[in-house]
């Protein structure tokens, strides 16, 4: 997952490839459609950087020719090639990632002469450039474009140089094994990437609107939780394609709302662009209920836990209590064993060396397991509703403190380490979760009795029976996890 991860960083923190005439000429997007993914536009530019890495791997095949006709600029892939090399070289420096080992093409005699004879050709352009103007470039009209010519594209000292200077910074092989591994993802591969990329980019997320089944391609609204009503840009892959981003229907297929669904989507997106109207760039679609529990910084529940609400902003109803308390648990068993593995990391780096660094195996193991978890929780087929909170909603969001009372201790001080919230009310469990803090819309046949009710219930890791309330059942897992 490091390659793919450390591509669509560097193409995000660099100007995009696009040229001025990639999204409006027929043919240049007829020819990079092949490219386009509908999990959103970090993935196109993920495809476009492998698919351009193998190119440069194959003899005879002019690069600048195949980013010209697709409407790319060739320049940028080799700013990505430097920005991912920069960010390996420092996560192998720190320990984070293992030193890759020399290929075998430069270990042989041959393989450090081509060595020497690229480092020796580039050497001399790069003298033969400082002292001569820049060329003429002679223009062509072709498809009511203006394109530079062929001959003058091939004897360019620059791009030649920026292609020197890639071969001898990369190893083709490498990248191209990469590329192959990239192109062979599965849906599940996908979403985990989708998982990582939200840790860096959150909160920025949107919902859609509840309206836009009446509205046109190109007018699609969403909005996030600073600003509402924002839309997508033109250039991105879901402004052609917003087919994908259509919420599921119910069995009718014309309800849009109120559905119970395991197939609700967020966009999460790079940034947000005010021109004439505020623009969403760099979007890409992720499962909604997955991220928004493993990424917030609240997560309040009613006494039953069929409704979720996430970060002040996004509600979830579940069709049963027991759906609920599955994905809560999950999810606290997640956090809590990355929260584990990222000390684990950070710690095992420290003082050790990068060349002989010594295997962790248990360091190893739990990464498969938190690897392994992830992908199942992200394959949960929970349905459930989905919604944005109006502003008045959030005036009388949470039932507020309580007067502290033996009846209400009974309640709510159930463990040693939960606590009442002294704001929202209902039980802290830990810094980002607390139960029976929200008020009841409809009123639950066991009222506050909810949040107490004890069940049979055996833990997966330990095989031990047990009757035990919420709280309890989620402070068992995480001493589980820790033991």
């Amino acid at each position: 997952m490091i390659d793919p991860i450390l591509c669509i960083a560097a193409s995000l923190s660099i100007q995009s490839p696009f040229t001025s005439k990639a999204h409006s000429n027929q043919d240049a997007m007829a020819a990079r459609r092949p490219l386009e993914s509908d999990h959103g536009d970090p993935f196109t530019l993920l495809n476009a950087y492998d698919e351009w890495v193998q190119i440069k791997g194959e003899r005879g095949n002019n690069s600048r020719k195949w980013c010209r006709r697709r409407g790319l600029e060739e320049q940028r892939f080799y700013e990505m090639s430097k920005l991912v090399k920069q960010f390996n070289n420092l996560l192998t420096d720190y320990g984070l990632v293992k030193k890759r080992a020399p290929n075998a093409s430069e270990l042989t005699s041959y393989g450090r002469q081509q060595k020497h004879r690229d480092r020796k050709k580039l050497r001399t352009l790069k003298r033969q450039h400082q002292g001569t103007r820049r060329r003429r470039k002679f223009l062509r009209l072709e498809d009511e474009d203006v394109e530079a010519s062929d001959a003058e594209d091939n004897d360019n000292p620059e791009s030649n140089i920026a292609d020197l200077e890639f071969k001898l910074s990369n190893d083709l092989n490498q990248l191209q094994e990469s590329a192959n591994v990239t192109r062979s993802f599965t849906l599940g591969d996908i979403n985990l990437l989708k998982v990582i990329l939200c840790s860096g980019l959150y909160p920025q997320l949107a919902i859609a609107d509840e309206c836009n089944s009446y509205r046109k391609d190109m007018d699609q609204v969403f909005h996030t939780k600073a600003k509402p009503f924002v839309l997508l840009h033109p250039t991105g892959v879901f402004a052609t394609n917003p087919d994908v981003l259509e919420p599921p229907t119910a069995d009718d297929e014309s309800n849009t709302k109120d559905v119970f669904s395991h197939k609700h989507q967020l966009l999460a997106f790079v940034s947000l662009l005010e021109t004439t109207k505020p623009y969403l760039v760099n979007t890409l679609r992720v499962p909604a209920l997955q991220t928004m529990l493993l990424y917030s910084h609240s997560i309040d529940t009613n006494t039953d836990y069929t409704r979720v609400v996430a970060d002040d902003w996004i509600e979830f109803k579940f069709q049963t209590g027991d759906d609920a308390q599955y994905m809560i648990s999950s999810v606290v068993q997640l956090r809590d064993s990355w929260q584990k593995l990222l000390n684990m990391r950070l710690n095992d780096t420290t003082g050790s060396s990068v060349d002989k660094e010594p295997v962790n195996v248990a360091l190893l193991q739990l990464e498969r397991q938190l690897a392994d978890k992830l992908v199942r929780f992200l394959e949960s087929h929970i349905k459930y509703t989905m919604r944005k909170l109006a502003g008045a909603e959030l005036q009388h969001l949470h039932i507020g403190p309580t007067e502290e009372t033996d009846t209400d201790n009974f309640f709510v001080l159930q463990s040693k380490d939960s606590k009442p919230h002294p704001t929202k009310g209902g039980t802290q469990v830990n810094s980002y979760l607390t139960i029976a803090s929200l008020q009841e819309n409809e009123k639950s046949k066991l009222g506050l009795y909810s949040s107490v009710l004890r069940e049979h219930w055996t833990c997966p890791k330990c095989n031990e029976p047990m009757i035990v309330t919420m709280v309890e059942r989620l402070e068992h897992q995480s001493q589980c996890n820790q033991c």
